[in-house]
């Protein structure tokens, strides 16, 4: 391990997340040192847009970690020293978190703040949306949209009609990686099936997590897959959130794999993008029409549920 050149290390060391610098605490030698130093520097900023009444929303932020500095109050000086070991950042939309002592309201004037924090490249950023209404994207996306857009990870309770646009805007930037729906998305609120298959196809994303009551959005997407040159292609993808049985899946060619045959390379892919041995019901597969390194496994889970593996 003392063998790999330092720059490496401390580069690899520098875009890791949080846990994994904890982990890398355990190892020796230059992963270590370079890993305590990183973690005593590192943190990350958690932002909150929340209505102090119905008519007043104000954003809210805390800052985690970043030790070294001293300070909890944001600046254009602060934010260019996070930005030297930021691991993460959480912009959250709600109308129902009611903020703790640890939370500081952000300055007077923010803007230039706020559009600072927009521009931070952390390993990963979420935007967390759980405000149903109308009012907080009339009164934020306008203003902040560079902010919004600059998120790699979008996490959402529900689907309304105002947020397509929103979606669209934020798949046009090529930075979006993971979509999550905590509801399920009826039939009558697709609204555009090629929409959903094309960001699931295309090079930024790696994670769609969605109900869709609507099963033609999954077979259109394996269907897509099939006839897809697989060069270049994100080396793996998961969709998962699916209500489905294996009868879902008549004509795709699926075929069933026995689970005692299962090598353990596999399994750990399994385990590490979907989950544990022991919740898997069943396993299935389905390969590429033309590619034989192509295939997509189809893992079966306990209350009717099913998780997509494409590799």
């Amino acid at each position: 391990m003392d063998s790999i050149p330092v720059c490496f290390v401390e580069s690899l060391v520098r875009i890791s997340r949080r846990e994994e610098l904890q982990q890398l605490q355990h190892l020796s030698g230059h992963w270590r040192l370079s890993a305590e130093v990183q973690w005593r520097k590192s943190g990350r900023l958690e932002l909150a847009y929340l209505p102090l009444n119905p008519n007043h929303w104000m954003f809210w932020y805390r800052i985690k970690g970043f030790d070294h500095l001293g300070t909890e109050t944001l600046s254009r000086e602060v934010l260019r020293e996070m930005s030297k070991s930021i691991t993460s950042i959480e912009f959250l939309i709600t109308e129902k978190l009611a903020v703790g002592r640890d939370w500081n309201i952000a300055p007077n004037r923010s803007d230039d703040v706020l559009q600072l924090i927009g521009r931070l490249d952390a390993p990963e950023k979420k935007l967390c949306v759980s405000a149903g209404s109308l009012e907080w994207h009339e009164k934020l996306f306008p203003k902040y949209a560079q902010l919004l857009k600059s998120f790699t990870s979008l996490r959402l309770e529900s689907f309304p009609l105002f947020m397509m646009q929103f979606f669209k805007d934020m798949v046009a930037t090529g930075r979006l990686r993971s979509i999550f729906f905590c509801e399920p998305i009826p039939a009558y609120q697709l609204y555009d099936m090629d929409f959903w298959v094309d960001y699931f196809l295309s090079e930024s994303c790696t994670r769609l997590t969605a109900d869709f009551k609507d099963f033609a959005v999954v077979l259109e997407i394996i269907k897509r897959w099939k006839k897809a040159d697989l060069h270049g292609f994100t080396a793996s993808k998961v969709l998962r959130g699916i209500e489905a049985s294996p009868e879902a899946f008549t004509g795709m060619g699926m075929k069933p794999m026995p689970m005692d045959l299962l090598g353990s390379d596999l399994l750990k892919l399994i385990e590490r993008k979907i989950t544990g041995f022991w919740n898997i019901k069943s396993l299935h597969c389905i390969d590429h029409s033309e590619d034989p390194s192509g295939r997509i496994y189809v893992v079966f889970l306990g209350w009717g549920s099913c998780a997509l593996l494409f590799q």
